[in-house]
């Protein structure tokens, strides 16, 4: 079966094409080259495993899921879910130590961030800084960092980190 359109329907099949491909457009490239402003918090549910070496040492064994929430609705990751798994070494009162996130963003893009513990909150938790590693789709090539606190729940099973810092995409 052939359908035959006539000029005006032709015309409305051009226009809404155009449209879509410069709204494909437009969406890409405000993404593309940005920088966002990554403050905000991360609600996670924690799996924390302690394990004294000896009466100055514990190893701190640390997974958790958990979705953040940007101040800046516009950013890329506000929304996103994903995990942490870190292991940090608290010796002589010092924390040390650190591991690697993995968000997935509302477009199915994975972000890979870095973090390194730098010592203890007054709330009984870390604290220090983060790195954007990298990613897939928008996340390739992507740069950025800040800094984290992270507050637990009294018997480390929620917590809740305070971000700050940027991102910036390729």
């Amino acid at each position: 079966m052939t359908i035959i359109l006539d000029g005006t329907e032709k015309m409305k099949k051009i226009f809404s094409l155009m449209l879509s491909v410069t709204a494909i457009s437009w969406l890409t490239t405000s993404v593309a080259g940005d920088t966002f402003d990554s403050s905000g918090t991360v609600a996670n549910k924690d799996s924390t495993q302690m394990i004294p070496i000896d009466e100055n040492q514990i190893v701190i064994k640390s997974n958790n899921q958990g979705t953040i929430s940007t101040k800046d609705p516009a950013s890329p990751t506000n929304g996103a879910t994903g995990s942490c798994s870190g292991t940090m070494l608290l010796s002589m009162g010092k924390l040390s130590g650190g591991g690697y996130c993995t968000y997935k963003d509302g477009d199915g893009d994975t972000s890979i961030v870095s973090f390194t513990a730098t010592g203890l909150n007054d709330k009984g938790g870390n604290s220090g800084r983060w790195m954007m590693v990298g990613g897939t789709g928008k996340y390739l090539g992507a740069t950025g960092g800040g800094e984290y606190s992270a507050i637990p729940n009294e018997d480390r099973t929620e917590s809740q980190n305070t971000i700050t810092g940027e991102i910036r995409l390729k």
